[in-house]
């Protein structure tokens, strides 16, 4: 049985990434929009931002990108879980540390280790991953 295409719009944006406009339009339906406008009504937390992009001709187009913020908070719950139990396992006379989790890493140097917070840490993993406002 084929998927709706709401139901196929929530689950590209489960990653809580940012997804192009085009790729909505490729992989979801050309009217897009009117799905997540019915998603809205339901409740769900989805947003766009305003993009400019380069066309080959080197004028500039607008469009928007799209995420579900729902999924965004809960990636970054996850996020911050595993930087708290890696950066308990680092010894106190380190002066440089990765933190490695499956959502990405953080190298910090020097006295940052123990100044920067487990919130920091987590912010600097979620920009890796281009989630980060």
């Amino acid at each position: 049985m084929r998927q709706s295409d709401t139901s196929r719009i929530l689950s590209l944006l489960s990653d809580g990434r940012w997804h192009a406009s085009d790729e909505m339009a490729d992989t979801i339906c050309i009217d897009y929009r009117s799905r997540i406008s019915e998603l809205k009504r339901q409740g769900q937390n989805i947003v766009a931002r305003k993009m400019a992009r380069k066309r080959p001709d080197g004028s500039t187009r607008y469009s928007n990108d799209w995420r579900d913020v729902s999924a965004t908070l809960e990636l970054r719950d996850d996020v911050q879980l595993q930087v708290a139990a890696a950066r308990n396992d680092i010894p106190d006379n380190r002066t440089r540390a990765t933190i490695v989790t499956p959502a990405g890493s953080v190298t910090v140097m020097g006295g940052r280790l123990r100044l920067l917070t487990v919130d920091a840490m987590t912010d600097e993993i979620m920009r890796g991953l281009g989630v980060g406002d």
